[in-house]
């Protein structure tokens, strides 16, 4: 078992759910003749997906996060989760925080449609209600590293949105490539 096994089988589990739901709810919306319910429920469904495994992974109680710390670091990545530990740690450590909040990006931007940097600061006050609540909750240490991290992630994920999806406002079709 890994540091995050526990995380990780979790997430896996509220993100394979949500996709499932989201699945159906466009299946059954388009036999029903609501393309555009079927399309919007969609990524509704899936954003909410991205908060439940972003709360699942960050803020419940098991594995790592079952020991009680309250700790801020407003250095980046100079201390709290991210000191003291193996090259790979810190690679998952790094690479984590950046693949948690793509999801999030992804369906964002696409419920949106507006400018990247909308959904890039609506990750980054998730992220911070996130860090926050570690602190209140005594679930990890809050860093700023995170923060930085969790909001290359909104912005990977709306960056991806944006250059593959047509997000003109009243219509969203899959580019041809």
């Amino acid at each position: 078992m890994t540091y995050y096994s526990q995380q990780i089988q979790y997430s896996l589990i509220v993100a394979l759910v949500t996709l499932f739901t989201a699945v159906l709810f466009a299946l059954v919306s388009t036999f029903l003749g609501q393309r555009t319910i079927a399309r919007n429920g969609f990524w509704i469904i899936l954003f909410v997906g991205s908060i439940a495994v972003i709360v699942t992974f960050t803020l419940l109680r098991f594995g790592v996060r079952g020991h009680e710390v309250r700790q801020v670091v407003l250095i980046p990545f100079a201390g709290g989760e991210y000191s003291n530990v193996s090259k790979s740690l810190m690679a998952i450590k790094l690479f984590g925080n950046v693949a948690l909040f793509v999801p999030f990006g992804i369906s964002l931007q696409l419920l949106v449609r507006r400018q990247i940097w909308v959904t890039v600061a609506a990750g980054l006050t998730t992220s911070l209600c996130v860090e926050l609540l570690q602190y209140l909750l005594t679930r990890g240490t809050s860093t700023t590293g995170d923060l930085i991290l969790n909001c290359a992630g909104a912005l990977v994920g709306a960056t991806i949105s944006y250059l593959f999806v047509d997000v003109r406002p009243n219509q969203i079709s899959t580019m041809s490539l």
